[in-house]
């Protein structure tokens, strides 16, 4: 049940949610204990990446914002690992590939109790 959960989870993040394809920065990044850098797509990219907690955000599309935020954690160590850290916390805290899986999980639980339930009582 834990693999399939793991798989579930998996797959929601790099196909259902493309958002959450900043995970895999996260991941990455843990290793190095660096910050994200990504922009403020407004398709939850916000949520995963907090703005000056687990990395910077920046506009899409803009160069000189994205070039200014790598400028900022190069020169800022105490910031760059501050950051690190907190995002490698906020990964384990929300966005494991288990409790991802669950997450999903639950959702389609929630989708057929609702299926079920409505069905039933039209045929009542």
């Amino acid at each position: 049940m834990k693999r399939l959960l793991d798989i579930i989870g998996a797959l929601f993040c790099l196909l259902i949610l493309c958002p959450f394809l900043l995970l895999i920065a996260i991941g990455i990044k843990i290793d190095s204990k660096g910050p994200v850098i990504s922009t403020s797509l407004p398709a939850g990219v916000p949520y995963v990446n907090k703005h000056g907690v687990s990395g910077l955000i920046v506009p899409p599309g803009d160069v000189d914002a994205l070039a200014a935020a790598m400028k900022r954690l190069l020169k800022n160590g105490e910031e760059r690992e501050r950051m690190g850290k907190d995002a490698l916390e906020r990964f384990n805290r929300e966005f494991t590939s288990r409790l991802m899986g669950e997450r999903v999980l639950n959702i389609y639980k929630e989708v057929i109790h609702s299926f079920s339930s409505k069905r039933l009582s039209i045929s009542l």
